[in-house]
């Protein structure tokens, strides 16, 4: 059964159906990893890749390091990490969570609790829609709010003991190596920036699951599930990846949750991030996955993007504004425009479940045509745009 499972896995048919699922999560615009192989690259020579990949996973797979990538924060000083796989690594970690999927029930990943990177059920749909409606069912219940975030999770997991726990209870035992080997990938520390990027965000070497990962989701869920089961099991509760919402009838009831989860997360050794975990009351806004969880006076409950967030995405739309860098970076117009037209429509699906949807889409309407008008303004000058005719703007997307 267990050598069945690695020829299953090595299928071509495996194979390129996780191939496809990735393409057609970002196609083209997949970052390649530290081989350099471009999703375009992968897709001209597809066959042949997978072919090599399935020789591979037959002769012991090993994986690449991680490629990289420091971006700025609002606080220029300080850097987020992104960490990308090569294209062939993230082939055989996503085949690797379809087989885990199957065994999700056995491995006690489904529950009532846990909504992120878990497939639906017949009874229960998962998933940030699936997360906010629950917790919107939740709050019109019990209207006090313990917000709880666990302290760089991923970056805190404990390797050993995931391995050791991960090994005795999935049975699928040759599959086990390939799933340890990804435990253990590892940021190729390619520049200072780099260097400095893992110092700043608490990486440490052997230690933690690397986000960007696709197996590093699911096997969160695994380090997390007996914690959703005991605190599930006497609280209401909503958790997705780190970020977990606990709803009780009185300020007392949430303080008493507080030091529940305190003493679980404790147990797997983790902590609650002080900063961002608060109780909130029954008319305070809570912020849940990208938008604020309001509470009628009676009663009902509905999300919304909240004035900060959506000044923080027209702020990310305006960057666009700058002509000399786009230049520096040797882009052109039309990439300029396909890309705030393409962050625009991401938003708008993110957040048509808010209450607000329609004012956020005529605000990101006029975001991403005063980008326009200040580019061609930069190139024509000012006076010269606003003289344009009415079918020439509406070709030329100004306002």
């Amino acid at each position: 059964m267990s050598q069945s499972a690695r020829q299953e896995l090595a299928s071509l048919s495996r194979l390129e159906f996780a191939w496809k699922q990735i393409w057609r999560k970002r196609g083209a615009k997949t970052t390649p990893g530290v081989d350099g192989v471009s999703a375009t690259t992968f897709k001209n020579e597809r066959m042949n890749r997978l072919r090599e990949i399935q020789s591979n996973i037959r002769d012991g797979y090993k994986f690449s390091l991680l490629r990289g990538v420091a971006i700025p924060k609002t606080d220029p000083t300080k850097l987020r990490l992104i960490c990308i796989p090569t294209l062939s690594d993230r082939i055989v970690q996503r085949a690797l969570v379809n087989k885990i999927e199957e065994q999700a029930e056995k491995l006690g990943l489904i529950n009532p609790v846990s909504y992120g990177f878990i497939r639906n059920t017949e009874n229960q749909n998962r998933g940030v829609r699936g997360a906010q409606k629950a917790a919107c069912a939740l709050r019109e219940k019990k209207p006090w709010v313990f917000k709880a975030d666990i302290a760089k999770f991923f970056d805190r997991i404990n390797r050993k003991e995931l391995a050791e726990k991960f090994s005795r209870q999935f049975k699928l035992r040759s599959l086990t190596p390939l799933v340890l080997g990804a435990i253990q990938c590892e940021v190729a520390e390619s520049s200072e920036k780099i260097r400095k990027a893992t110092i700043q965000n608490g990486i440490q070497r052997g230690r933690g699951l690397r986000q960007g990962m696709p197996l590093s989701p699911i096997l969160s869920n695994f380090v997390l599930k007996d914690f959703d089961r005991v605190v599930g099991a006497q609280y209401s509760m909503v958790r997705y990846a780190d970020d977990l919402l606990i709803f009780t009838d009185t300020e007392s009831q949430c303080i008493e949750a507080r030091k529940k989860v305190e003493e679980e997360l404790k147990i797997i050794g983790h902590e609650l991030s002080e900063e961002k975990s608060h109780i909130y009351s029954p008319s305070q806004p809570v912020d849940f996955l990208g938008m604020a969880l309001a509470r009628q006076e009676n009663g009902e409950c509905y999300f919304y993007v909240s004035p900060e967030q959506i000044r923080e995405i027209k702020k990310s739309i305006s960057e666009y504004h700058d002509i000399s860098w786009l230049i520096s970076q040797n882009k052109d117009i039309g990439y300029v425009l396909r890309r705030i037209n393409f962050m625009k429509n991401g938003y708008l699906s993110a957040y048509d479940y808010a209450s607000n949807s329609k004012d956020l889409k005529n605000q990101l309407d006029q975001a991403v045509q005063k980008c326009a008008n200040v580019l061609y303004g930069t190139i024509f000058g000012r006076d010269s745009v606003q003289n344009i005719s009415n079918q020439y703007r509406k070709f030329l997307m100004l306002p």
